[in-house]
């Protein structure tokens, strides 16, 4: 996957989503949970790929989130 955004602006949705408990790791995840507690965006130097590896899993599992539920619909057509 190529991205035009930093890895604090792609990370950042994410952390609501933990934050609520809506996100849970099942078995022993110690690199990645390593880098999600210890990095500190525009501070640690180095690039935590296992973090982004899965920011970017969770927008495919979860394609939808963030996004509104409604949608509106065109004046015109009603």
């Amino acid at each position: 996957t190529h991205s035009s955004d930093s890895k604090e602006i792609r990370a950042e949705p994410w952390v609501a989503f933990y934050e609520k408990g809506r996100c849970k790791h099942v078995g022993r995840h110690e690199k990645l949970e390593a880098c999600m507690t210890t990095w500190i965006p525009g501070t640690t130097t180095g690039s935590p790929d296992p973090l982004d590896a899965h920011v970017h899993s969770l927008r495919e599992l979860v394609p939808n989130w963030g996004k509104p539920r409604v949608q509106l619909r065109d004046k015109k057509a009603a």
